[in-house]
């Protein structure tokens, strides 16, 4: 399938999520995201956290392929503690568009079961001072 029809695939799958998970997410746009075939959500928290909501083109030979994934993080002085989800993995445009209402709804389950306590237990990066 052609960069354009995958792009274009990836805008109405975009209408589909915030048509029904608008209270719950809202769309990020990266900078470098013209070229490239994704789409990126933030969950709505007034608390500490961060999270990335990512529907990703994985760049295999053969047929379009799609990882769906969440990350949720804190900082906490010049750490980030996070937790990663992967929701599906190398799926088709055709199946992200099937299952999509259950993929969003499979990753803010995880996202509100991780508490602080998981995601000091979890990944961490630290940053130079």
């Amino acid at each position: 399938m052609q960069f354009n029809q995958l792009k274009l695939r990836l805008e109405k799958l975009d209408q589909t999520i915030i048509k029904e998970y608008s209270s719950k997410i809202y769309r990020v746009i990266r900078p470098d995201e013209s070229d490239a075939l994704a789409l990126n959500y933030s969950v709505f928290d007034n608390g500490p956290y961060t999270s990335n909501l990512a529907i990703v083109f994985k760049d295999v030979t053969g047929p379009s392929r799609f990882d769906v994934g969440l990350i949720k993080a804190i900082d906490i002085e010049s750490i980030r503690h996070y937790l990663k989800k992967v929701i599906a993995e190398s799926v088709p445009i055709e199946e992200v568009e099937q299952n999509i209402s259950t993929y969003v709804f499979t990753a803010l389950e995880f996202y509100h079961e991780w508490d602080k306590l998981a995601l000091l237990n979890g990944q961490r990066i630290d940053f130079p001072r």
